[in-house]
């Protein structure tokens, strides 16, 4: 059972009044230390402060029980679903690498594969509502990602079962990291991406797509903004086909990697007495 907050207040997601209880904004079984019985260290993008935590980013002011039941029973079905198919580390078992990867670019560490959800617009579902919870949610290291008004409702109906989101609203793609790299937490963020020219000029950008990022062991959903920008797409958007077409990436040779280690020099240099308490025994 979530922790129940001392406020109360009224639902985001249910709009009934209620004691909050803890929601975690990615599901707490995809946002786990690397090492059992010992916390992990969060940083922020910005060198903040790292901190010591034991869980990841959650909102103790966004959810009654009834709504963090709606978001729990769709958060254990899309587990369910991304271990089925090995899109998570945890679900690798003693593979090194998840089956059916085909390799497109040994040099950059790329490949793809094609992927047969059971319900691919159920599982689109549980990505618009990470999205959601993060646009819903005041905290600070959230406030990246943010929504319109008229967005934020959309998605809330969706989740309650009240309205369908196509394929147009926020496209999600998925990339898989294909080799197991640091276990760690990544928060979302909002970034963009170039479209090159690979066919002519690969220097030339033909033109650039904003989108939210979210990633949790070795899975990473970008949700595009301008759904339009992603006509064409086919298989690569979930839910528009029967077979979703999953690009992967090998860690090694992964922004996923750059980026933490970006993160943990950065916060080295600004607080490396912090981090010193901070490091695993």
């Amino acid at each position: 059972m979530p922790k129940r907050s001392a406020k109360e207040g009224f639902c985001q997601l249910t709009k009934e009044w209620g004691p909050f209880v803890d929601s975690h904004i990615v599901p707490k079984a995809l946002t786990k230390s690397e090492w059992p019985g010992v916390p992990f260290v969060e940083h922020d993008n910005d060198g903040g402060l790292p901190r010591r935590r034991w869980s990841s980013w959650y909102d103790n002011q966004l959810v009654i029980a009834k709504g963090e039941e709606q978001l729990r029973n769709l958060d254990t079905w899309a587990i369910e679903e991304l271990r089925r198919v090995k899109l998570i580390w945890s679900s690798w078992g003693p593979m090194t690498q998840p089956p059916g990867v085909v390799p497109t670019s040994s040099e950059l560490g790329w490949g793809y594969r094609e992927i047969d959800f059971r319900d691919p617009k159920r599982l689109r579902l549980f990505f618009h509502s990470l999205l959601w919870r993060a646009a819903a949610s005041k905290r600070r290291e959230l406030s990246d990602i943010t929504l319109a008004p008229d967005e934020l409702e959309r998605i809330r109906l969706a989740i309650i079962g009240e309205l369908e989101l196509d394929d147009e609203f926020f496209p999600v793609s998925l990339i898989q990291i294909s080799t197991v790299g640091e276990i760690h937490n990544n928060g979302p963020s909002r970034l963009t991406k170039e479209v090159r020219d690979w066919e002519g000029d690969p220097e030339t950008v033909l033109y650039k797509i904003p989108f939210f990022r979210f990633y949790f062991e070795g899975l990473v959903a970008h949700l595009h903004i301008r759904g339009e920008q992603c006509d064409g797409w086919g298989p690569v958007i979930l839910g528009r086909e029967k077979l979703t077409f999953v690009n992967t990436q090998t860690y090694e040779l992964s922004l996923q990697r750059v980026g933490l280690e970006r993160a943990r020099a950065n916060a080295w240099m600004r607080h490396p007495d912090v981090m010193m308490r901070l490091k695993p025994k």
